[in-house]
């Protein structure tokens, strides 16, 4: 069955109140992800160490990830992108957001799937194979 692990960049280095709320649009496709049947997991980086997140990722073993990516997180998001590649190359990994609808060519050589718009109309597709 497959597993989704979403990921929500570190934004204290840009902005002043960071962390001081949930990210939405990833718990929006957490829940279509639950909906759809899909074993679902949250990692909010305002709370989570790196050292949390990489428990999470080998302790859930998740077959997809998803990064949600704003163009201030432009690099955290690639460079992130490549390490998850690099450390877990079996991994299939998700890009949406704003910056991934804005500019979505961007980042296809770091992610296997770009979603161009609402990631919950999407996400069971993505999980399912079927895109």
């Amino acid at each position: 069955m497959n597993k989704l692990l979403l990921i929500s960049p570190p934004e204290k280095q840009t902005l002043l109140e960071a962390g001081d709320r949930p990210n939405t649009g990833l718990l929006y496709v957490a829940s279509a992800s639950q909906k759809a049947g899909f074993d679902t997991m949250i990692s909010d980086l305002n709370h989570d160490s790196y050292h949390t997140l990489k428990n999470k990722i080998e302790t859930f073993k998740p077959t997809h990830i998803g990064m949600t990516t704003t163009t201030p997180y432009f690099n955290w998001t690639t460079n992130y992108a490549k390490y998850l590649r690099s450390t877990y190359p079996n991994i299939q990994l998700i890009a949406g957001g704003p910056h991934a609808t804005a500019d979505p060519e961007s980042l296809k050589k770091y992610f296997d799937t770009i979603v161009i718009g609402e990631g919950e109309t999407a996400i069971g597709e993505i999980l399912r194979g079927n895109k």
